[in-house]
């Protein structure tokens, strides 16, 4: 029997002999990771976000490293640690809390710049995650060689990190591309940035935008200025669309009458008319509390019709609906959870049963969103009046399953399924491993599954 993810995570060290990753959410001794180093020569694969000294992340043998940097790691400490990294297939970088003058001065200086001349980080997939002065967003191009990154990840971060970036003639051969912010200070040219980014790299196929703001940027097919759609230079190749625009109002009394507007249906039947090759897709429909234990037919209808586009995309294999991680209950806690599970399958069943016919390869249908979105609070219930109570909402993850009968017909059904048997059975589809409700640990645990 393998040992679970949590054994892993608990006690990795003198689990097995041939442990090849080391993934830990909480600060790890430096005794612990010493002996990690000299015992277990095999983990090619590290996580640890909260560290005394990151440097201890990096030996020969890593090829994929997550480390993570307190604001007294954020200067020198951060160049001595870069300089030290061999060849990586993926290095994922985590700057916890803000900054202060000393950290904008220092790469201000860019006193840096001499030591990467003969050797810049080179890595296959970059991460960068949190808060930096745009002095260090300025600093990126000399010291990572841009070109040998293809997949590119900024997450929690200001919109002047991806400004910074995106603009580099070095970005050119990404195949994968994901931006995760709640900061709109640069919204007004984003589209015209992500464009030129989309035009130069001709092998992105994979695109997951979350972003605040994204709602406001028109998708097309023409945009108010007659131009076309940020995303027009990637319709013959794009795979891969995952589109969420998360809410930001504090939860108060209006958290019910809160309203989803993304995508409208123009946008949809624009992607899928002009984006045939797409086998992930990823989006939110305009529909609240799509998963309410109170699930109507005419809900339902709505939905459905809503998603009648979806048909033209032959090849789509996985399609998610994001959803407003907050659910209205009109039923006693006890039974919520049954009822919405109960309209979840009528949904899907609905949904696969319709589309059949047309996307013969869509499988998988996943409503609503993972992790934990909201405060504890919220996952345990909390009273909006005397008629009904506020709560998260929960994920549920379908696989089409098909039945010939005896009368020669195909009896189409939806069964609900866990994300690790989406691994299991699905190991082509990784749409779930970029959820936004999950973090950034998450995410990349859930890539190596």
């Amino acid at each position: 029997m393998q040992p679970s993810l949590e054994a892993k995570l608990l006690y990795p060290v003198g689990l097995t002999d041939d442990l090849h990753r080391y993934i830990s959410g909480t600060s790890v001794d430096p005794i612990l990771l010493r002996h990690i180093n000299e015992h277990q020569k095999l983990i090619d694969t590290i996580f640890i976000p909260q560290c005394a000294d990151p440097r201890q992340l990096i030996t020969s043998t890593r090829r994929r490293i997550m480390a993570g940097f307190l604001p007294e790691h954020k200067t020198c400490s951060f160049v001595e640690f870069a300089q030290m990294l061999p060849s990586l297939e993926s290095l994922s970088i985590v700057f916890c809390g803000g900054w202060i003058g000393n950290i904008y001065d220092y790469w201000d200086k860019r006193d840096y710049v001499d030591l990467f001349q003969h050797r810049k980080v080179k890595t296959c997939e970059l991460l960068i995650s949190g808060y930096m002065p745009y002095t260090f967003a300025a600093a990126i191009c000399h010291m990572f060689d841009l070109s040998t990154v293809t997949r590119l990840i900024l997450s929690d971060c200001n919109t002047w990190l991806f400004a910074a970036v995106s603009c580099l003639p070095e970005l050119e051969n990404l195949t994968h591309f994901q931006f995760y912010t709640k900061d709109s200070s640069m919204y007004p040219k984003f589209s015209g940035e992500c464009k030129d980014l989309f035009q130069r790299n001709q092998s992105l196929q994979h695109v997951y935008l979350s972003l605040s703001w994204l709602a406001d940027i028109p998708l097309g097919p023409e945009t108010p200025s007659g131009d076309t759609s940020y995303l027009w230079p990637l319709h013959h190749r794009l795979k891969t669309l995952a589109l969420y625009d998360p809410i930001n109002e504090s939860l108060g009394d209006d958290v019910l009458e809160t309203a989803l507007v993304f995508l409208p249906d123009s946008s949809l039947e624009y992607i899928c008319r002009e984006f045939l090759g797409l086998q992930q897709f990823a989006l939110q429909p305009p529909v609240q509390d799509l998963l309410s234990a109170c699930q109507t037919d005419a809900r339902t209808d709505f939905l459905l019709q809503y998603l009648e586009p979806i048909k033209l995309l032959k090849d789509l294999r996985i399609l998610q609906l994001y959803e407003y991680p907050v659910s209205t209950v009109h039923l006693p806690r006890s039974l919520a959870g049954d009822a919405a599970a109960v309209g979840a399958h009528q949904v899907a069943t609905r949904f696969f049963q319709g589309v059949h016919p047309h996307c013969p390869y869509l499988n998988v249908l996943v409503l609503g969103i993972g992790g934990d979105f909201f405060e504890p609070e919220f996952a345990l219930g909390v009273n909006h009046d005397d008629r009904h109570i506020v709560q998260r909402a929960s994920q549920h993850i379908f696989v089409k399953r098909q039945k010939t009968l005896d009368s020669g017909s195909v009896h189409v059904a939806a069964d609900l399924v866990s994300p690790i048997r989406i691994c299991d059975e699905f190991p082509d589809l990784d749409l779930l491993a970029y959820d936004p409700g999950y973090q950034i640990l998450h995410r990349l645990n859930y890539q190596q599954c």
